[in-house]
């Protein structure tokens, strides 16, 4: 559980970065107008480029702090090996019989 707090606590910081880095990129960008407008013209997606950096990360962070909050396990799905044969085995026949009726029915 303190994990978990832990981990929205930085992914909440994160985000408080990433707005004000992204504030300051884009000030610095408009603030010399020549770097804004030629930005604007050929490179719009610059605009944003710090805030998706450290955006991502944030999410990261405040999604797993939220799961371990939530004590939520992981889904560790152990599959037999046997019953995936036998349903395999059985979508082959299946389907082999469905290719030999349509070699059947082409050649008529």
């Amino acid at each position: 559980m303190f994990i978990g707090i832990l981990q929205i606590i930085i992914g909440i910081a994160l985000w408080c970065l990433a707005f004000s880095l992204g504030t300051a990129w884009i000030a610095f960008c408009f603030g010399s107008i020549l770097i804004g407008i030629l930005l604007l013209i050929f490179a719009p997606h610059l605009l944003l480029l710090p805030f998706a950096f450290i955006a991502a990360p944030a999410n990261g962070f405040l999604f797993l702090g939220w799961q371990n909050i939530r004590n939520v396990p992981e889904q560790n799905q152990t599959i037999d090996s046997d019953a995936v044969w036998d349903k395999s085995s059985e979508n082959l026949s299946q389907i082999s019989a469905l290719i030999e009726e349509k070699k059947y029915n082409h050649k008529e």
